[in-house]
């Protein structure tokens, strides 16, 4: 996943290069976007710039794993 994400922050700085990726991996987000679009049962529920995008919103949308 880290050479994924090089790759992607390079396209983007090289050639402004956008793209659209649907991902829960926080770090990997936090270290490849700009923006981010929260979905929850296929609406959006919040978006913003990723910096805005901390533990506490997602804690109002994420679903407890069943297994813990």
């Amino acid at each position: 996943m880290h050479k994924l994400g090089d790759l992607l922050v390079r396209l983007n700085r090289d050639i402004g290069l956008t793209v659209l990726l649907a991902e829960q991996h926080l770090p990997f987000i936090r270290r490849v976007a700009d923006r981010f679009c929260l979905l929850h049962r296929g609406r959006s529920v919040a978006q913003g710039d990723v910096i805005q995008l901390d533990e506490p919103l997602l804690a109002q949308w994420m679903t407890p794993d069943p297994a813990r």
